[in-house]
Order: C-alpha cells, then structure tokens, then sequence
C-alpha cells in the first residue's frame, strides 16, 4: 500500500470514529463526482499531484463546480499560496496528529 494510501484511510477512520461521514476521493474527476452525489459540507484535500493538480487548484476547480458553497481543509507539507482562488478554507500542516485534525474539522463545522 503506498503511504498516502494508508495516512487517507487512517484520516477516514479518525473521522468516521468522530461520527462523520466520509467518502475518499483518489483525483479530482473523482471528487467532483462524488461531490455531486454526496453534497459534502467540507472537502479535505491532499495528495493530488497524481492528477497534476496541487492543493489549491483542487479546491478551485471542485470549488467552482459549487459555486464556493463548499469549505476546506488544506493538508500541506510546505506553505502555499492562495490568491483569492478559494474562500473558505484552513490550511493544516503536515505532519498533524488526530486531536489536530478533528480540531480543525469541528473549527470548519462551527464557522
């Protein structure tokens, strides 16, 4: 399994033990389509330069296809630039343990 495989199952299972609903994505074609069918309140987003899209681009592009109506989580390894292209988002840096990330997710539900 490669790594980015399991840190997503174990971020899926973090949150599904915390009472969320989650489904996974694999690229962005993916997540735009599960994004229609489940209508998610929040996306969180990775790796995704397997699709040639980095993290922000991501959010943009699935962001656009709702109208901003979606918010974010930015799982990042080094900081990013963001003009404007999203509006709602946080950004968490790796690496981040469980108690960071539910925080994070609970802070975006709450606002």
């Amino acid at each position: 399994m490669e790594e980015e495989t399991v840190v997503a199952e174990d971020i899926r299972d973090c949150l599904q033990n915390a009472g969320y609903t989650v489904e996974r994505a694999s690229s962005v074609p993916d997540a735009l389509k599960k994004s229609a069918e489940f209508k998610p309140g929040l996306v969180l987003i990775g790796v995704v330069s397997k699709d040639g899209y980095n993290e922000v681009q991501a959010a943009a592009c699935i962001s656009s296809a709702y109208h901003n109506h979606l918010k974010f989580i930015l799982m990042v390894s080094k900081p990013i630039y963001i003009d404007g292209e999203i509006e709602d988002y946080q950004l968490l840096e790796k690496p981040f343990g469980r108690k960071e990330l539910l925080q994070i997710v609970r802070q975006q539900f709450q606002s």
